[in-house]
């Protein structure tokens, strides 16, 4: 609906400086994205791309005096200033967006949203800019995260000496992110990656298949999103009903006994009673990219997981799986 050739998306929890729309412009061309520089108070994890500074943890009690100040003191500091990164807010050329197909439905209304576009940029090589004299004040959710405001969870105690008031989410987000995180895994196969300035880690996606022995409906639940289809010695029908309810995807025929003619790419056979969460968290989670390393089709071991390999092609991701029509 936007009438301009420029759009920027911020969140509504996100309160624009008068000198970002100058700042953020400056640097951005076409098959560019440029984000802002955060400030938040300490209810956010830090990291080098933002400043944790505390002028309100609610919008009653921001200090707008100190803010402006602040502001004003750290754009003369960094004028100009520019590293790679991409994360809200962020500005570009709307004929860029519409070209990416825009915002992945599947995500919808969550985070991972962004995680997702911001992966198929970094696929087609958009630079990827952060202005570190454009600022906005990210406050803090005010749906369903913290619907009845911010509630810490607990004080944490940080390396610099600072301290981290951990949030504790409303049982509504804490279920909308744990079903969103897995129609994540379902389309990726990975967790949300990045570098310490928050650019994008994406491995090669590949049509991967799980054989597991000795499974049970624990085991399922933990290992269904991560692969394209599953090999089971356990009655799956009922999850798979259940799952079906929540998801976006057709999971039909993801689920199969073993024995049922076998397909996929990259097959991956092991015994679900050797499975840890050691070895989940370093080849379950790694698939893409150890298979990317190895390179090659063949027959590989590691750990308790036969690997074999038998097409090294990958899957398009740059398209979202349910776009939006312009």
């Amino acid at each position: 609906m936007a009438q301009t050739p420029v759009v920027t998306i911020l969140h509504s929890d996100m309160i624009v400086t008068q000198n970002y729309v100058g700042n953020m412009l400056k640097n951005l061309t076409p098959l560019s994205v440029v984000s802002a520089t955060r400030i938040e108070p300490p209810l956010h994890p830090p990291g080098p791309e933002k400043y944790v500074k505390d002028f309100g943890m609610e919008p009653e009690t921001f200090d707008t005096n100190a803010f402006k100040k602040f502001v004003y003191e750290t754009e003369y500091v960094m004028e100009g200033k520019t590293t790679n990164g991409i994360f809200a807010p962020w500005m570009l050329y709307k004929e860029d967006f519409r070209t990416m197909g825009g915002h992945d439905k599947l995500f919808a209304p969550m985070e991972l949203e962004d995680s997702d576009i911001f992966n198929r940029f970094h696929l087609c090589d958009y630079k990827l800019i952060q202005s570190r004299d454009a600022f906005v004040y990210h406050m803090t959710c005010r749906g369903s995260r913290f619907k009845d405001g911010i509630k810490i969870e607990r004080i944490i105690d940080l390396p610099d000496g600072t301290k981290w008031y951990k949030p504790k989410d409303s049982e509504e987000y804490t279920k909308l992110r744990e079903n969103k995180f897995k129609e994540w895994w379902r389309k990726w196969h990975t967790d949300v990656l990045h570098d310490d300035l928050m650019m994008p880690i994406v491995g090669n996606r590949y049509d991967t298949t799980f054989v597991v022995h000795n499974c049970n409906e624990h085991l399922l639940k933990v290992l269904e999103p991560w692969c394209d289809r599953i090999y089971v010695d356990c009655d799956y029908k009922e999850f798979a009903f259940r799952e079906q309810g929540e998801s976006m995807f057709d999971l039909r025929n993801k689920f199969y006994s073993i024995g049922d003619d076998m397909i996929g790419d990259v097959q991956i056979l092991f015994d679900g009673a050797k499975l840890t969460s050691e070895n989940f968290t370093q080849f379950i989670k790694n698939i893409p990219f150890i298979i990317q390393q190895t390179d090659s089709v063949g027959s590989f071991e590691w750990d308790v997981f036969q690997l074999h390999i038998f097409n090294l092609r990958t899957k398009d991701m740059v398209i979202p799986l349910f776009k939006n029509i312009f």
